[in-house]
């Protein structure tokens, strides 16, 4: 038995380098940063996080199936602090598949970018 969908396109298929997906300022809001495409699937490598003021803020995010809203039991991040003018690395492997989203927002202006692949 397989720990991933059975609509997940093979693991294999993820062996291009990874490209910029998406790339969003965020909101105060939950608002969508990336949603994998209908009939996709996608492997998420990289999100780079940007506060872009002065003053530090918290950011959240979030990874929802299509019958999921935001909360705290999906979040992948939840109240991180950014300093004022700094960013985040975030490095891991997040596979998605069909309508899957990545929802995030933060009390500062943030701008958030998502690299990864689509197969």
């Amino acid at each position: 038995m397989s720990a991933l969908p059975s609509d997940f396109n093979s693991i294999n298929r993820f062996d291009r380098s990874a490209r910029k997906l998406a790339s969003r300022e965020t909101e105060t809001t939950n608002s969508t940063l990336y949603e994998c495409p209908q009939g996709r699937s996608a492997s998420i490598e990289s999100i780079w996080i940007a506060n872009t003021t002065a003053i530090s803020g918290d950011f959240h995010l979030y990874h929802v199936t299509p019958r999921e809203t935001a909360g705290d039991d999906n979040a992948l991040m939840h109240h991180i602090a950014i300093d004022g003018r700094s960013m985040l690395l975030i490095e891991a492997r997040i596979y998605m598949t069909s309508g899957d989203k990545l929802i995030f927002n933060s009390d500062r202006a943030t701008c958030a970018t998502v690299y990864g692949v689509e197969a």
